[in-house]
């Protein structure tokens, strides 16, 4: 029962951390570019969320999932905004110490 719950936890963690590093590396340098990296970062990780508990229930339960489940898992999606919040909060953070000035 641990692993079920501590690897996934685990890899939104990382995900949470790499996202925003990864589009910090394609996005212009600027409070433009952060604010634009901290709203796709953001939908992405909901969106990769709700895939994920969508897909789960997918694999528990063989009936048709309907657009209702779906959007039930994407508030849980939104919930999951507790565990990888703050872990992207702080990788949204540090983005302007990597800038290099325009000399």
């Amino acid at each position: 029962m641990l692993p079920d719950i501590l690897v996934p936890t685990i890899l939104l963690c990382l995900i949470s951390f790499g996202v925003p590093t990864l589009l910090g590396k394609i996005l212009p340098h600027n409070f433009l570019g952060l604010i634009v990296n901290g709203c796709l970062s953001v939908g992405s990780m909901i969106v990769l969320c709700a895939a994920y508990m969508w897909g789960t229930w997918n694999l528990i339960d063989t009936q048709e999932l309907s657009s209702g489940m779906f959007l039930l898992a994407l508030q849980r999606g939104f919930s999951a905004f507790l565990i990888w919040g703050p872990i992207l909060v702080l990788a949204l953070i540090v983005q302007p110490q990597k800038w290099k000035p325009k000399l």
